[in-house]
């Protein structure tokens, strides 16, 4: 009788072991899945982020514009040059002074000074608030 419940729990043993390999497998797949949707997130043009919003002029632009490059374009911070490269890439009319949009948006809480400079510039990043208000921009669907 005991070597009958010994065999039995070799055998439970076993289905344990190849139920964690099989779980091993999905959560590999579901993780490649998910690496695979956000590259594709990735991949939305700036032009398509700023036409899913509704912007009122270029302070909003701005922070929009910000807003794509930390979360897109996984900057950490931006300068007065990848604000001005996106606009570009956007085929939006730059403001005249970007400097003036940004320290209007740090006026609001919407954005602040980085720690450090990017490329011996003067760099920004969003606040939370400013997060905020692009999230309510886009209804909530992006990340």
């Amino acid at each position: 009788m005991q070597e009958n419940i010994e065999k039995k729990i070799d055998e439970i043993l076993e289905e344990i072991k190849q139920i964690k390999s099989i779980l091993q497998v999905k959560q590999v797949t579901k993780s490649a899945e998910v690496m695979a949707t956000r590259e594709i997130i990735r991949k939305l043009s700036v032009r398509e982020f700023l036409n899913s919003i509704k912007i009122s002029g270029d302070v909003e632009r701005t922070l929009a514009i910000g807003y794509f490059l930390e979360k897109h374009k996984n900057l950490n911070s931006f300068n007065k040059r990848d604000l001005e490269d996106t606009y570009a890439e956007a085929k939006e009319s730059r403001p005249k002074n970007i400097n003036d949009k940004v320290n209007l948006n740090i006026k609001s809480g919407h954005m602040m000074e980085a720690g450090e400079k990017k490329d011996s510039i003067k760099a920004w990043t969003l606040t939370s608030t400013g997060e905020q208000v692009i999230l309510q921009m886009l209804g909530n669907q992006d990340n």
